[in-house]
């Protein structure tokens, strides 16, 4: 347990800098570098042709020019490749010229601790590991977006076992912040014990 906190400390601290990692910027390109030097280290198989790089281009949602934007995705095989693949990821890009620890520094530390541990432990089925691009504003909600471009672009026939996307861990809003700590206390004291499962609005496969 103490080597992998060190790992996700280590990954974490590289990835939350001072001056964030926006798209465009020196902390982006940074990052970048770095995610492709961890995932060779990790001995990652390229998701397609022979870079873990998956560059696009797509115009600027706000400006009238078009910009190069960089997922990065890589593979383990799996014992039985022929069964549907697992996807995990998470986005590289800041929201905002600062660390961003929680948002998403954290989440890409943990996606590579996965990805270490599976190239130790072989998976029964291939592991994709995904780092998107261009995932907060002015790209989130547009086509420019590194999830949106992978999916429509690399896999239109891929079956998916599931998709795990993880964002915002370690974020430090409180429910108590949301609804008032008085009504957990008097109404909610299950809270703790309690799932959430998103997306059953949008799956009839999920409320079962």
């Amino acid at each position: 347990m103490k080597a992998l906190i060190e790992k996700l400390t280590k990954d974490t601290t590289a990835l939350a800098l001072p001056t964030g990692r926006k798209v465009g910027s020196e902390g982006h390109a940074f990052v970048r570098d770095y995610l492709l030097r961890r995932c060779q280290e990790l001995t990652l198989l390229p998701f397609k042709g022979d870079s873990l790089e998956l560059p696009y281009q797509h115009s600027h949602p706000t400006k009238s020019q078009t910009q190069d934007f960089y997922n990065i995705v890589g593979v383990i095989s799996g014992e039985n490749r022929a069964l549907s693949p697992i996807l995990i990821g998470a986005h590289y890009d800041s929201v905002i010229d600062a660390p961003c620890a929680d948002d998403n520094a954290t989440s890409v530390a943990m996606t590579l601790a996965i990805a270490e541990h599976f190239t130790q432990v072989k998976p029964k089925q291939d592991l994709i590991i995904a780092f998107f691009d261009a995932e907060e504003p002015p790209f989130f909600y547009t086509s420019a977006m590194g999830s949106t471009r992978f999916y429509h672009d690399h896999c239109s026939e891929i079956n998916f076992a599931a998709v795990i996307i993880t964002d915002l861990i370690g974020h430090d809003l409180a429910v108590t912040d949301l609804i008032g700590e008085s009504f957990i206390a008097k109404k909610l004291s299950h809270l703790s014990n309690t799932v959430f499962l998103l997306g059953s609005e949008s799956h009839s496969s999920y409320p079962e």
